[in-house]
């Protein structure tokens, strides 16, 4: 999305280009990974924060589902969020989902969420948000046109740096957060030959006794 709306169509840089940055900057993020820079960032930074990247995360993900759901809008005046049309068909099945995966969750039904967005996604189809595809079964697109289509020397341009930083940071701190919230599911904070992530010694205050 940040390659095709921002560099694309606001900044005017090529998709290649975008690509391009999106490279470098999943490479250096390997590089710090591999020479353990990015355990000795992770362990720099305060347990509050950390406990806040695991938050966040849902909380974004959550906002952009509410988003898809017409359930908030894009104020254009304000430059922030406001409340959506809550009887609009879109937001009436994302609502009837939403309970039913709390329903189920509460009473610890396997596979709550799986079942709740099927439930929507059939009941979507009489109220016409569900769209159903033309095929099921189909021979998928072509990838002549973008295989290969990188710019990685064009992205090495200084006036780009900020768009590198910004494809970094969004990887680093959501990669984090996420291992942070899921490494700290029981069972998995034991398991270090398999996590690979020195998760383990992040937050070690939080491991079960032995």
């Amino acid at each position: 999305m940040l390659v095709g709306v921002t560099l694309a169509g606001s900044e005017n840089i090529g998709w290649p280009i975008g690509l391009g940055i999106a490279c470098w900057s999943g490479i250096l993020f390997f590089l710090l990974t591999k020479f353990g820079l990015r355990e000795v960032v992770t362990r720099s930074v305060p347990q509050s924060i950390k406990l806040g990247l695991t938050a966040s995360i849902g909380l974004f993900v959550a906002v952009l589902g509410f988003r898809n759901a017409g359930l908030v809008l894009a104020n254009a005046k304000t430059n922030a969020l406001m409340l959506g049309d809550f009887l609009a068909p879109g937001a009436l099945v994302a609502l009837c989902g939403l309970f039913l995966a709390i329903a189920l969750q509460a009473r610890r039904i396997p596979g709550a969420i799986l079942w709740a967005i099927l439930f929507a996604t059939l009941v979507g189809i009489p109220a016409g948000v569900t769209r159903l595809p033309n095929h099921f079964i189909d021979v998928p697109h072509s990838l002549t046109p973008v295989l290969g289509q990188i710019d990685m020397l064009g992205a090495l341009n200084i006036a780009f740096l900020p768009f590198l930083f910004v494809f970094f940071a969004s990887e680093f701190f959501s990669t984090m957060g996420t291992t942070l919230a899921v490494g700290g599911k029981p069972g998995c904070w034991m398991k270090k030959a398999i996590c690979r992530i020195s998760i383990v010694r992040l937050w070690s205050t939080r491991l079960p006794p032995r």
